[in-house]
């Protein structure tokens, strides 16, 4: 049976999602893209959370997903580089995606660590551990046919790329890890 699964990079500036289709004979991309809350300058976080709760309800339930799988932002911090307000507002967009997944779905998301993507990917590529910059690379020639990182003006590449590889590396694993359920 072909089982749907939405995968979540959840941020306060970006989240990044990807649709993924699954079942025992094989894993399919269909759709990746990102929601962009309203930043700081524009409201409270009230505001910034209830506008992105309004984008995350129509994504579910325009795709009716079997399952979501959001990457684990509180699987680790650099010290000195995230902020006691940072972790805050993370901690709250992540619950409140939680919140939301399980009020429309009637079930909880998988939260799936970092080090849990990488891992499974990795097995899966028969490779050696992906690093966070070298995902971004794997993602892209995995699925070059359904997904290519926007390309800024300057030649880099766009931050919501970022997101939305993230995104479609936490639906990635969690197909790999319950495609033979």
């Amino acid at each position: 049976m072909i089982k749907k699964v939405i995968g979540l990079d959840v941020s306060s500036s970006c989240v990044g999602f990807s649709v993924f289709n699954y079942d025992k004979s094989g894993i399919q991309l269909l759709r990746v893209g990102h929601i962009k809350p309203p930043d700081a300058k524009r409201g409270s976080i009230i505001y910034r959370v209830f506008e992105y709760v309004k984008e995350l309800r129509k994504l579910l339930s325009t795709e009716k997903p079997d399952a979501v799988s959001i990457e684990n932002f509180a699987s680790g911090f650099s010290s000195g580089r995230t902020t006691a307000k940072t972790i805050v507002i993370l901690a709250t967009f992540n619950s409140i995606t939680q919140m939301i997944v399980l009020e429309s779905l009637g079930y909880e998301a998988e939260m799936l660590a970092v080090s849990t993507i990488r891992s499974v990917i990795s097995k899966h590529l028969g490779a050696k551990s992906v690093s966070k910059e070298e995902m971004l690379d794997v993602i892209t020639k995995q699925f070059s046919s359904q997904w290519k990182p926007r390309i800024t003006r300057n030649g880099t590449i766009g931050s919501e790329s970022l997101d939305e590889s993230d995104g479609i590396a936490a639906a990635w694993a969690y197909c790999l890890l319950h495609q033979k359920d």
